[in-house]
């Protein structure tokens, strides 16, 4: 290992490539971590020229092709300093100040006389690549991706170089430049025989912390090599994580979770904290097949985006089952589901059976949440039924059975009385009976809103009929589901009579609202009667399975 004290400047001007390899993550930094940096450069920019301000440990091996290096730990802040260096690039060119402009690009960006790949003195992983290099080459007006993380941290830097001091002057780019050049110094750490993967696993200073998901991929990566890795990482790793892309990036969190239900799928419970650790247990190094566990993970992260409602599954009913699950909010069942999906993509599983042992699960959730059984070991208990598919659908349902599953008659006797409008599941229920009815609508939680037919706050003419004890009656059934339906707006009705409302339902394309077209008056025995009649639909929605009744 040799360690030496390094300026920016040494680092970039020195002819050296820094590679950020395949099993490093792409960029991360947000707007407080750049904040943070520009908060350093100004301070620095303000005192004396002998002042300098040390950014940390960068930490390299040497790569395959020399002078080039992989940059093991250290490329949120290399990546985002060339930012920073572009955007004073584009500033000087803007004001006509060419020599700067070109001093900045030649000596510290790109190195033009090398061939195509090694022209960037920093060279970033594939999704990053595209974006990252046409900026460094100063062709901002070519990007198509203005929402990119990278992007932004350009603008971001380029709006506060142009911007004005808290002492109401300007930055001089000449000085600015050299502050950043000159001033900012590394430890540059040059390690020798040790796995880059085992370096990277140990070292974090970036302050945009690793997930689990970072942790599997530097694992996964140990067993293809470094000659392979980018060849690897662009057919079989990128795929992976393309499913989890958000806003442009890797959502990595999501791609976490993930992973973790696909171990759990297998049948063995892994807590949040140990995701990476399990998967190091279930793929030892010396049975890892790279390639096969990447088809693998892929064919499952397929799966699991059906599950989470990125992507729709091309049977409609499996669709629609996935669906009404993914209401629930349930994510501890996800494990269990992936095991099934992948049963039935291998014709394990019919179709038929895949949808009626989801709705079954649906109904095994929400009936105990309307009991109040309770859903703390879900996690536990969904790992262990994945166990119990040996012995088929009887098998799975005959072990839910035995850890509690409210019969018909419970559970319509407590939904009839339960506040589902303070619960999370009014719209999960409501949208069920609506289509159980036969409604074409579509039950989307942020156009649709569940509405109360007696209102929550009483006037006199709802207080007249409802009669003496309205307030008895009025506490007891408001918030329960023989007095909510749904809506295609929000508040319009409030506290209007019930005739004014009558005429609003019957104009709507709720299927559920004809129930009121024929109602004089609406009251305490109303309600309890219409609440009796759809906590029997729900008991059929939402069902329990006849060989445990």
């Amino acid at each position: 290992m040799k360690a030496m004290d390094r300026r920016l400047r040494d680092i970039l001007y020195s002819g050296d490539q820094y590679v950020v390899p395949a099993f490093q993550r792409y960029y991360k930094w947000e707007k407080e971590n750049w904040n943070n940096l520009w908060e350093d450069i100004d301070a620095l920019y303000g005192e004396e020229t002998g002042k300098s301000h040390f950014m940390g440990s960068l930490v390299c091996m040497s790569s395959d092709h020399v002078p080039s290096y992989l940059l093991i730990d250290g490329q949120q802040r290399m990546v985002t300093l060339t930012l920073v260096l572009s955007a004073i690039r584009d500033v000087a060119r803007g004001n006509n100040d060419n020599k700067l402009a070109e001093e900045i690009q030649e000596q510290f960006l790109t190195q033009n006389h090398r061939a195509e790949g090694e022209r960037y003195r920093v060279f970033v992983r594939l999704r990053d690549r595209d974006i990252y290099n046409t900026i460094m080459d100063g062709k901002i007006d070519s990007l198509n991706d203005f929402g990119s993380r990278l992007f932004s941290a350009y603008d971001y830097f380029k709006i506060k170089i142009r911007s004005e001091r808290e002492d109401g002057s300007h930055y001089d780019l000449r000085s600015l430049f050299s502050t950043i050049s000159d001033r900012l110094g590394f430890v540059l750490i040059r390690l020798e025989g040790d796995p880059p993967f085992k370096i990277f696993k140990s070292l974090n200073s970036t302050g945009a912390p690793l997930q689990e998901s970072d942790l599997i991929r530097n694992f996964v990566f140990t067993r293809v090599g470094l000659n392979e890795a980018d060849e690897f990482d662009r057919r079989n790793w990128t795929p992976i994580e393309n499913i989890f892309v958000k806003n442009g990036a890797v959502d990595n969190k999501q791609l976490s979770d993930f992973i973790r239900d696909f171990l759990i799928s297998q049948g063995s419970y892994v807590k949040v904290d140990e995701i990476a650790d399990s998967f190091e247990r279930a793929f030892p190094p010396d049975q890892l097949e790279p390639a096969r566990l990447a088809r693998n993970l892929h064919d499952s992260a397929v799966h699991y985006s059906m599950i989470i409602g990125t992507r729709m599954h091309e049977d409609r009913r499996i669709d629609e089952a996935l669906h009404d699950l993914r209401n629930l909010d349930a994510g501890t069942s996800y494990p269990l589901v992936l095991r099934l999906l992948r049963m039935h993509s291998k014709n394990e599983v019919t179709g038929e059976e895949l949808v009626t042992t989801l709705d079954y699960l649906r109904g095994f959730i929400l009936r105990r949440y309307i009991c109040d059984y309770g859903s703390r070991a879900y996690g536990k208990w969904f790992s262990a039924a994945i166990r119990e598919l040996s012995g088929g659908q009887k098998g799975l349902l005959d072990y839910l059975e035995e850890k509690g599953w409210p019969d018909d008659a419970e559970f319509s006797d407590t939904l009839l009385v339960f506040d589902l409008y303070q619960s999370n599941y009014g719209h999960a229920i409501l949208g069920g009976i609506e289509r159980y009815l036969g409604g074409r609508e579509t039950i989307d939680p942020k156009k649709t809103t569940v509405e109360h037919v007696m209102p929550q706050s009483l006037t006199e003419e709802w207080r007249a009929m409802l009669g003496v004890n309205f307030e008895i009656v009025h506490k007891t059934w408001k918030d329960t589901i023989g007095n909510l339906t749904l809506a295609g707006y929000n508040g319009d009705l409030g506290s209007r009579p019930f005739e004014e409302k009558k005429k609003v339902y019957s104009q709507s394309n709720f299927k559920m609202n004809s129930y009121f077209v024929d109602k004089s008056v609406w009251t305490g025995a109303g309600i309890e009667a219409r609440g009796r009649e759809m906590a029997e639909m729900a008991a059929k929605i939402f069902p329990r399975p006849p060989s445990v009744l």
